[in-house]
């Protein structure tokens, strides 16, 4: 049975020069992946924060090949995620209560900085024009390998 709360939680590890070394994108409730947890990690490691939350979308897949839809869905959820989440340890906001993203938690024991926070996904997905013009409606996942 599918469940109401279909929050998703991310982490996201930086290094002590704020360059991205790991994120992590599943869903709070049942913990399942999104897609594949780290979907875009071979494609964003080592970018600084800044690069990260300055990263165009369309200019992410400038260079790949042809995804279909389903791909790009999921490619834009975690890049977006990944932003959002960003966007919300350095505090560049909006205050007008259409950020999608709450930080639970954030620790630094000197050589890593760990993010830990939750992402509301209807806001999220209202920014995911492929989702949004195709169906208005979540599309499936891919079972994690």
């Amino acid at each position: 049975m599918p469940c109401n709360d279909i929050t998703e939680k991310i982490r996201v590890v930086l290094d002590k020069h704020d360059r991205l070394m790991s994120y992590s994108l599943n869903k709070k409730t049942c913990g399942g992946a999104v897609g594949i947890s780290s979907l875009l990690i071979d494609r964003v490691a080592g970018k600084t924060v800044n690069d990260l939350i300055g990263l165009n979308e369309t200019e992410f897949y400038r260079g790949q090949s042809p995804i279909d839809s389903v791909e790009k869905f999921l490619n834009l959820k975690h890049i977006l995620a990944v932003k959002t989440a960003l966007r919300a340890y350095t505090g560049d906001m909006p205050d007008d209560g259409t950020e999608a993203c709450t930080i639970i938690n954030i620790s630094n024991d000197g050589d890593q900085i760990i993010i830990d926070a939750e992402i509301d996904i209807p806001l999220l997905t209202e920014r995911i024009e492929s989702c949004v013009a195709e169906c208005s409606r979540c599309l499936p996942y891919k079972a994690e390998p």
